[in-house]
């Protein structure tokens, strides 16, 4: 078979075959003929096979000489191999180090990424709600600039106000929750009553609570009517069933819900009483 392989085309491979059957027939002069086509082949490993058919049968003949130059030649292509070998471990080696080096690069541009996008989101959300802040101040600053701005000048708006104040305080309603002392001295009746009461004295004043804070509960509106009317906290406390560090968180919760600012006590009545 190897031998009708070389009639039609060279093969390194199938010269080395033939080499060793007629070297196993004991026909050194064709196994060497054949060794010597095989090293016309570019196949280094053929090479190294050839050459030590080669020795092997220099060596039967005791052509010791020929032995060791074919000898000398098998070594220089078997260093030559390992030299391959080394070179294209060495290679495989940098490649591996630099496919580990593209997943570390990789991974850390992955985690940049996760963290850029982490603060953009985060910077989206502050940029949002600080938006959303500033229109609610501007509405609210324009809302205070058109009232100052009406026809009506200021001291006749106070005038008015005193008249509508002194009428308040001389009321039924109001001289009743200057007396209570308990919730249960007070009904839904004079609540309503309350209410009603100040809208007169200021009429824009539990519309604007409601503008301020659309989901404002019943306990709230309560609250800031008293506050408006000026009732102590601790009468407060009594007034609404609650404690009165209860009362100051209803207040400062209430601010910044109307402002979207944390704020004390203080500022939060403020606030109310400056509410018209």
């Amino acid at each position: 078979m190897a031998y009708e392989v070389l009639k039609h085309r060279f093969s390194s491979l199938s010269a080395l075959t033939l080499a060793k059957s007629y070297q196993a027939e004991n026909r050194p002069d064709s196994a060497e003929a054949y060794c010597r086509k095989a090293l016309q082949g570019t196949d280094i490993y053929h090479h190294r096979t050839a050459y030590g058919i080669l020795k092997e049968i220099a060596l039967s003949q005791g052509k010791q000489e020929d032995a060791h130059r074919y000898a000398r030649c098998y070594r220089e292509v078997s260093d030559s191999i390992s030299r391959m070998t080394r070179t294209e471990a060495t290679v495989r080696i940098n490649h591996e180090a630099e496919k580990l080096d593209l997943l570390s690069h990789m991974k850390r541009l992955r985690h940049i990424l996760a963290l850029a996008l982490i603060i953009l989101v985060a910077g989206m959300i502050y940029m949002g709600r600080n938006i959303h802040i500033f229109h609610k101040k501007q509405r609210l600053n324009k809302e205070l600039t058109l009232e100052e701005n009406s026809q009506v000048t200021l001291s006749e708006k106070q005038q008015s106000l005193e008249e509508r104040l002194e009428a308040f305080q001389q009321s039924a309603i109001y001289l009743h929750f200057c007396r209570v002392t308990q919730s249960r001295e007070l009904s839904e009746e004079h609540w309503r009553q309350l209410v009603n009461a100040l809208n007169k004295v200021y009429p824009t004043f539990i519309s604007k609570l409601y503008s301020l804070n659309p989901k404002l509960t019943e306990l709230e509106l309560r609250t800031c009517c008293l506050i408006k009317i000026g009732i102590s906290t601790n009468r407060i406390s009594a007034l609404i069933a609650h404690s009165p560090s209860a009362v100051n968180s209803i207040l400062t919760r209430l601010y910044h819900k109307m402002t979207g600012e944390k704020t004390n006590m203080s500022v939060a009545r403020e606030f109310l009483k400056r509410l018209e």
